[in-house]
């Protein structure tokens, strides 16, 4: 992997601060912490250069560790972003994460422990899972408790190992590119429908973001209003199709 280097990134983060009077910067690199090197130097230098910004950034449970998170908050770190992807490890080691779940379980509590946002993402429908499977992601990622869930339906992109597996089992039962937006069934499993799949995809949302506790520190830090909505959007097609009798375009 070849990196830019510290200097030049805080560069420009220096030159978007002057330019568009911001201070907040989002990383949608998924593997910021990759390089500890990198990490360090560019914490180093916003501090020498006074830049106070917010930031957020995406990591792997196994590219960090505690004394980075908690640099990375010092330096003005907001929010994390996992790819947990399954509760099952054989579907993490099938779609080639590398990663463990006991990883997932530490890093998520130091989170914790640091008092910093932290969202993971996990997505459920594989070909090979069963609804159990499923369900134990949804029951993982509760488990996890991260600060916020992204739950996503697998989805057969082209070009992808996905794609031509679905391809060639002929999985794949909706053709419309407007709906391969992770957020619709687009194929069904070797032991599940494609509407079973979307039901769990709902039934998911709701799970997670309906927990009591939840709402209540949702509702403390004034953020109930952004939650609602997000789930309410993720139900769009479903209710379109099922309660309104049409499909959503």
């Amino acid at each position: 992997i070849r990196y830019r280097s510290a200097e030049a990134v805080a560069d420009e983060i220096e030159d978007a601060v002057n330019k568009y009077k911001t201070n907040i910067v989002v990383f949608t690199d998924d593997e910021f912490t990759l390089g500890k090197r990198f990490v360090y130097d560019f914490l180093r230098e916003i501090r020498e250069r006074g830049l106070d910004i917010s930031f957020s950034c995406g990591s792997r449970v196994d590219t960090i560790d505690r004394d980075m998170m908690a640099k990375l908050k010092e330096h003005g770190c907001t929010a994390l972003y996992f790819g947990v992807e399954s509760g099952s490890q054989d579907t993490i080691n099938r779609v080639g994460k590398n990663i463990t779940l006991e990883q997932a379980n530490r890093v998520f509590q130091w989170a914790k422990e640091i008092n910093i946002d932290h969202v993971g993402s996990f997505i459920i429908g594989f070909p090979w899972e069963t609804i159990d499977d499923m369900k134990n992601t949804v029951r993982f990622a509760m488990k996890l408790n991260p600060t916020y869930a992204q739950l996503t339906v697998a989805t057969p992109y082209p070009g992808t190992p996905l794609y031509y597996q679905a391809v060639n089992e002929n999985l794949i039962e909706d053709w419309n590119w407007e709906h391969y937006t992770t957020l619709r069934a687009v194929m069904r499993g070797y032991r599940f429908t494609r509407e079973q799949a979307q039901r769990m995809l709902q039934w998911a949302y709701v799970k997670f973001y309906s927990r009591p506790k939840f709402l209540i520190h949702e509702l403390i830090h004034g953020r109930l209003g952004t939650i609602i909505t997000a789930v309410r959007n993720s139900l769009v097609p479903w209710f379109n199709e099922k309660l309104l009798g049409r499909s959503s375009e």
